[in-house]
């Protein structure tokens, strides 16, 4: 099985407004039970990281340890795709050989997930290099790639399983089975029906587990998605995510 990881952004927000993430953490961070919370690149974003793992389950808890260091500060933090002005991402890593084979199927299964879930995802990859199924989506890695298309999904401790739990079907079933490789990459049809055939397809996998893939099954049977910030809301206290996690 490939080692997968993660490194999805977030927005802090304390007395009800966005705040950079540099009046907080620096660039090294704070680093503890195989998790690292520290700015990215941009001053103003936030960035979860962990150790590498196998199981969707060992990452999702390295998350939680994560969101359960930020439960007593003054401050909560906004996940999604396109909170105030900021684009935010959630990266995730693969053990995985860079070829042109495989962007294709992660766009056509966690890709196009963060299309359907995000009501932000759109306007992100319009305003932005986020979000957007081209070269820029993946970037070569020491350790193997980098998939950089998703909004972030530290939303909940569930959308973070569903998002995880997707990678470790896609990408194992990839390694193992390049011919389903091969019809991953070519399938066709709208976002919402593409997707959901590929899951019908993929049932069949020893890689899959229908519950944590539930929550993607309802967002495509109902039209329903993750509830982040809307646009030009400035609700943020409601779509906080350390109260979402349920740490």
């Amino acid at each position: 099985m490939i080692t997968l990881g993660g490194d999805p952004e977030a927005i802090i927000m304390t007395n009800y407004h966005p705040r950079p993430a540099r009046n907080y953490y620096n660039y090294s961070g704070v680093g503890r039970d195989g998790f690292t919370i520290k700015t990215d690149g941009c001053d103003y974003v936030l960035e979860f990281s962990t150790s590498p793992f196998i199981k969707p389950e060992e990452g999702v808890e390295y998350f939680r340890r994560a969101v359960a260091y930020l439960k007593d500060r003054d401050y909560d933090f906004l996940a999604g795709a396109y909170i105030g002005q900021h684009p935010i991402g959630g990266h995730i890593h693969f053990g995985l050989a860079k070829s042109d084979h495989v962007r294709p199927i992660l766009d056509n299964t966690i890709g196009l997930l963060g299309k359907i879930v995000s009501p932000n995802a759109y306007v992100r990859s319009f305003r932005s290099h986020y979000g957007r199924f081209d070269e820029d989506s993946i970037r070569n890695k020491s350790h193997g790639l980098e998939y950089r298309a998703p909004p972030s999904w530290m939303i909940s401790q569930e959308w973070c399983l569903a998002f995880l739990s997707l990678a470790y079907l896609a990408g194992n079933e990839y390694k193992k089975n390049k011919r389903l490789g091969y019809y991953l990459e070519n399938f066709k049809g709208s976002n919402r029906s593409r997707l959901s055939n590929i899951l019908d397809h993929l049932e069949r996998s020893e890689y899959y587990h229908s519950d944590h893939l539930a929550p993607i099954r309802r967002c495509l049977k109902d039209g329903s998605n993750w509830n982040e910030l809307p646009l030009g809301n400035t609700n943020y206290q409601k779509y906080a995510s350390v109260k979402r996690w349920k740490v």
